[in-house]
């Protein structure tokens, strides 16, 4: 009777649940999601932050930065009190009294981005607030759905599925979801990622001067991860793409003094070392997470300290054993491809000083591209990894909207992924051990 019960519902699923209709009904259930963020945005009041109450708390620290710029006030664009008291007054709210923080004060809405990044975001300031805000989301969605079109001509696992399905995998993961309704720029990042990887892939046509530029974009926008990047490059002995990265950065800094004085670059500096200090007394519990605030808030800072610098030079040991292993290996080079940027992504992650909790939403690259090394179905790392990577969406969502526990734990949670995947390495890196991984790099699915 059970057997007969089973495949009457298979019956039933086979022939109401034609390709065209699961088409019809993913592609409502992906625009309802996306409709579901858009509203989300819309919303009057939604997280508090540092006891005020805005929509797209970090766009609006994004415009008000190019605003200053075309202002004639790009120094302001640095300085925590110029801009609180800007953006305070823009919410209607009260600054706080600002005589009692310093200048370069590490929190929102401090802005610590790259002077060249200002002079896009004045392009984008010219236009009133809203039209702003809506050109800004629509180019953060856009840039998620391309990404994962990149991703698709590369990885067999997700060409099996439309690519609607793709994007909705990225839009019920939290913390892409908090980065766009906040505004941030973690889907951007995304796409710069899958295009580096894309771009660098091995048996297709190389294009390092566009996985460069890829690079100084992100580099100018998060340089503390960025250097996970050149690192492994460089232990890679990929000379073309770091001197492209190199002579980005290069040519984006002596563009931005055409518009800039020279002395914003010491205002900016300022900024990123009061970031890189940051300590957990100024970190919002739901904010931080990096294994460095998850050390100092338990333990004593010395003691904490320590712990953490320990943990970058064992991290970095490894790193450079598991490129030198990554070498030595017999795989294909397709397959070492995708572990050199599961292995880049996983570092900068684990290893950051300064990291917030959307951009956790980086992990999707990794968490792609390892379940993509193990494509069969049926094969026990596959069923493993796919119910890991449910219990990670799962953790990471339930931590932050409904536990109320912050995201002290996520680290945590991360190391324990990153421990999983480190095992999986070990074992497909082994002497003598042969896997193949068909790729194709020319069928776009």
């Amino acid at each position: 009777m059970p057997n007969l019960g089973v495949s009457a519902a298979a019956g039933w699923l086979d022939r109401n649940l034609t390709p065209t209709r699961l088409k019809t009904y993913g592609t409502i259930i992906a625009v309802g999601i996306i409709t579901a963020v858009v509203l989300a945005i819309s919303l009057p009041e939604r997280f508090p932050t540092n006891d005020v109450n805005s929509r797209t708390i970090d766009f609006l620290t994004f415009y008000n930065a190019g605003k200053l710029v075309n202002d004639g006030r790009p120094l302001d664009v640095y300085s925590y009190r110029q801009m609180a008291t800007l953006v305070f007054a823009q919410l209607g709210h009260p600054p706080p009294n600002l005589a009692t923080f310093p200048d370069d004060y590490p929190v929102w809405p401090a802005f610590a981005y790259a002077p060249p990044t200002t002079l896009a975001l004045a392009l984008l300031a010219k236009l009133p607030f809203g039209l702003a805000l809506t050109c800004w989301l629509i180019a953060l969605l856009a840039a998620l759905l391309l990404a994962f079109y990149l991703l698709r001509l590369s990885l067999p696992l997700l060409r099996r599925y439309p690519l609607w399905l793709a994007l909705l995998l990225g839009l019920s993961f939290w913390p892409l979801d908090i980065s766009i309704i906040n505004g941030q720029t973690t889907s951007l990042n995304i796409l710069l990622l899958a295009a580096a990887y894309y771009f660098s892939r091995p048996g297709g046509e190389r294009w390092e001067w566009l996985v460069g530029l890829c690079a100084a974009f992100f580099a100018l926008e998060k340089p503390q991860l960025a250097l996970a990047l050149a690192l492994i490059w460089l232990l890679n002995r990929q000379w073309r793409i770091v001197a492209w990265l190199a002579l980005s950065v290069s040519l984006a800094v002596g563009v931005s003094l055409l518009f800039l004085p020279a002395s914003v670059y010491s205002a900016w500096l300022n900024m990123v070392a009061a970031f890189g200090s940051y300590s957990a007394a100024t970190v919002n519990a739901n904010e931080a997470a990096t294994l460095r605030i998850t050390l100092l808030t338990y333990l004593p800072a010395l003691v904490g300290t320590l712990i953490y610098l320990l943990f970058l030079g064992v991290a970095l040991v490894a790193l450079v054993w598991a490129m030198r292993r990554l070498q030595q290996s017999s795989l294909i080079e397709a397959r070492k491809h995708m572990w050199l940027y599961i292995l880049a992504v996983l570092f900068m992650v684990v290893t950051s000083s300064y990291l917030i909790y959307y951009d956790l939403a980086l992990l999707l690259i990794p968490i792609l591209l390892v379940l993509g090394l193990y494509d069969q179905p049926h094969e026990r790392v596959h069923i493993q990894l796919k119910l890991i990577t449910l219990l990670i969406y799962a953790t990471l969502g339930l931590i932050y909207p409904l536990l109320g526990l912050g995201v002290r734990l996520t680290p945590l949670i991360i190391l324990a992924y990153v421990s999983y995947v480190g095992y999986q390495f070990v074992q497909d890196t082994a002497p003598n051990r042969v896997l193949t991984l068909v790729v194709s790099l020319s069928d776009g699915g």
